[in-house]
């Protein structure tokens, strides 16, 4: 059995890194479209929900992208707690989507396991190539990684 490496950044973490990229007021998030997708209630009365979104991710030159975002709550004792929770968790996942499209320091290099290993390291590929910023949004990047261990 081997153990996987898997990235995973908190939605305050990729906030906290898109502030520092474009400035608080340099981008901007909208929900676009969303929806319920299932709603269950069990014998015993529990809830699951499952709930999705469209989020657009704006930067201050209009440049924008759309993902989606998807977010389930179960076993929970009222069905407002079952859709907060879903609701909630699918705009999170949405805005985590979006914002990796725009830059590997957003979440994009979660997907690349050997980004993930150097980062987990404190060694970074292409090291000359980091800008300022970048190497600020990288060490936002280790800490929310090393956190997570």
């Amino acid at each position: 059995y081997q153990r996987r490496v898997r990235g995973y950044l908190e939605t305050h973490h990729a906030i906290e890194l898109a502030n520092s990229l474009f400035k608080p007021s340099g981008w901007s998030t909208e929900v676009c479209s969303h929806g319920v997708d299932f709603v269950r209630r069990s014998s015993s009365g529990r809830w699951c929900v499952g709930y999705y979104c469209v989020v657009r991710i704006t930067l201050a030159d209009g440049t924008f992208h759309e993902d989606c975002g998807y977010g389930h709550s179960e076993n929970m004792p009222s069905d407002y707690q079952a859709f907060e929770v879903a609701s909630k968790t699918a705009v999170s996942d949405g805005v985590k989507r979006a914002l990796r499209i725009l830059g590997e320091a957003l979440g994009n290099s979660l997907y690349d396991k050997a980004y993930i290993g150097d980062v987990r390291v404190g060694k970074h590929r292409d090291r000359e190539m980091i800008t300022q910023v970048d190497k600020q949004v990288t060490g936002s990047l280790i800490n929310a990684l090393s956190q997570g261990k």
